[in-house]
């Protein structure tokens, strides 16, 4: 193993969109597509945060102050991960960080001490590229220098796991920091 890639959302911050939802009386089974499709808008270039901000706010039926009070308590940093990945990581391995993101949003959630443990930073906005896409992959590789079979991939979402797999990189599903902890170390 000479690279790892973390997702962002449910894996170093919060526990996802999709427990949001879930937490806010929504069906993310049921409203996969959905959720998907507000995914693959909210985080491509161009896109009006407040607006999709007020979609999910509406499918959810609840006002957007209580979607984004939501979010914005969801999204705590998960200081095990990273203090894992400062000591027993960065030392001995390159990191990457690929998200489906607003590059605005995330840059001010996570601070630059945190931000600069990752050799490699991709945003679904800033790139042009959404997960589960495995041209978003094969960039990472690419700026990473490092080959598929050589890299591992961590995300709390199985399709995404999926796309990465397409491109012959492994893939760890993320459910929480132990469970992480005692697989990542059985890998390296």
């Amino acid at each position: 193993m000479k690279a790892i890639i973390f997702d962002c959302y449910g894996v170093l911050l919060g526990t996802g969109i999709w427990n949001v939802y879930r937490q806010l009386g929504g069906d993310p089974i049921k409203d996969a597509d959905f959720i998907d499709d507000w995914i693959s808008k909210a985080h491509m270039p161009g896109s009006d945060p407040a607006a999709m901000k007020q979609i999910m706010a509406d499918r959810l039926g609840v006002d957007t102050e209580t979607y984004k009070e939501a979010s914005r308590k969801d999204q705590v940093l998960n200081r095990q991960l990273f203090d894992f990945i400062s000591t027993n990581l960065k030392s001995s391995y390159k990191l990457a960080m690929v998200s489906n993101a607003n590059s605005e949003s995330l840059r001010r959630k996570i601070p630059e001490d945190k931000l600069s443990l990752f050799d490699v930073v991709l945003i679904s906005e800033e790139v042009g590229l959404l997960k589960p896409d495995p041209r978003l992959f094969k960039l990472a590789l690419e700026q990473l220098g490092s080959l598929p079979e050589e890299t591992l991939f961590v995300d709390d979402h199985q399709e995404y796991l999926d796309g990465a797999k397409l491109v012959g990189i492994q893939s760890l599903l993320y459910t929480s920091f132990e469970d992480f902890k005692q697989k990542v170390l059985n890998l390296i």
